[in-house]
């Protein structure tokens, strides 16, 4: 078990190759590339204080745990490229790009609280990344996110449920070249609700209130619709979506 420990000033703050071990409560900021990097490893990181750094965690081909960690001005909070990750019950606040990037993993992002950075430049401070990926991503807050609170793209086949997500400066939702199930989420205050092009699933249950462009573009397998600024769609193309504009 590693805890209690200060992890800083380094290029890594700590390399876990090949093991599955316990990473409790530590600090761990101020690493110049990863504060955890993994590579084939599996450990169960909690309660860490994880901030300053380019990647808070980074990892290659490893199925940690993560829960209950806060991550804190990094670049990116987590950047992970294949295996499966299990990211519940984290606080992400004001990560740089990504609170999360994910590439051609699987795994669940469940129960996170994600805040976006206190000013928006350009297209900085975004929430979830996932390319090539097959994950869930349920009943998590995402808060005054700058350019786009969730993204799929790059074939990924992702649940995306019963998310919050509110004061989006652009995108609460943007998906292309995918498979989703986009179920029972509330997007509110926000330009673009939801943009999904080039993908094909199921949009249902979903409740928009108070956006510019509730769906800008949607495209799925039964065809194209595009709802313009002030345009909202008729009951029956709602009803058939299971969603409630207002």
């Amino acid at each position: 078990m590693n805890t209690d420990n200060d992890i800083r000033d380094n290029q890594d703050g700590m390399n876990i190759m090949d093991s599955k071990p316990v990473i409790i409560n530590n600090e761990v900021y101020d690493n110049t590339e990863n504060g955890l990097y993994l590579i084939r490893s599996n450990p169960t990181i909690k309660e860490n204080d994880i901030h300053d750094n380019r990647n808070g965690i980074g990892l290659t081909s490893s199925s940690p745990t993560i829960t209950d960690n806060t991550f804190t001005d990094n670049t990116y909070g987590i950047e992970a490229h294949f295996g499966s990750p299990i990211v519940d019950d984290n606080v992400f606040n004001a990560n740089e790009y990504w609170a999360i990037y994910m590439v051609n993993t699987q795994g669940s992002i469940d129960g996170n609280d994600f805040t976006g950075l206190p000013v928006c430049p350009g297209v900085r401070g975004n929430g979830v990344s996932l390319r090539g990926a097959s994950s869930t991503v349920d009943d998590n807050d995402f808060n005054d996110m700058c350019f786009k609170s969730i993204q799929v793209e790059a074939r990924s086949n992702v649940l995306i449920k019963d998310n919050r997500i509110h004061r989006f400066d652009v995108y609460g939702i943007w998906v292309d070249d995918s498979t989703v199930q986009i179920d029972g989420n509330d997007l509110k205050d926000g330009p673009y609700a939801m943009i999904v092009s080039s993908s094909e699933g199921h949009v249902n249950n979903n409740t928009v209130t108070n956006t510019t462009n509730g769906l800008d573009s949607l495209w799925l397998k039964d065809g194209f619709i595009i709802f313009k600024q002030g345009v909202y769609p008729t009951a029956e193309v709602s009803a058939a979506f299971g969603w409630d504009l207002i």
